[in-house]
């Protein structure tokens, strides 16, 4: 089976609190929600002046890191990009942690693929640069 685009969603973070994105109203894809055997791809990005890291979890469970990264000065860009393969119950939303601080943004996607190697789904060594303002 070819890997196919199941669809996308977005959202603005939130300074005071979660951001919890909906996976049932997935667009530009094949479908509007994940099914099982699904890969969720999900990224949470904020600019922070502090050494902050985003959080992505499922509500309960925590996604697999794919790549982290935190910038190395005041002038900061905190990545958190994570996967997860849908069980028999996929997930119908996820939670963002908030981006750390009152006037920090932030912003969150999500991808969902189908008919990804479960064993192998990404064929390459992730790699992260880190770099200054």
């Amino acid at each position: 089976m070819a890997i196919q685009l199941v669809g996308i969603t977005s959202a603005a973070g939130s300074d005071s609190g979660d951001t919890t994105v909906s996976l049932t109203g997935l667009t530009g894809g094949i479908a509007s929600a994940p099914a099982a055997g699904d890969l969720v791809l999900a990224c949470a990005l904020t600019n922070n002046a502090g050494s902050y890291t985003p959080t992505i979890t499922d509500g309960s469970v925590s996604y697999t890191a794919i790549a982290i990264s935190s910038g190395i000065d005041t002038s900061r860009a905190n990545l958190r990009a994570m996967r997860k393969f849908m069980s028999g119950s996929p997930d119908t939303s996820l939670v963002f942690g908030d981006t750390g601080s009152a006037g920090d943004g932030g912003a969150v996607l999500v991808f969902v693929f189908r008919g990804v190697d479960s064993t192998t789904p990404l064929d390459v060594t992730t790699t992260v640069a880190n770099g200054s303002s």
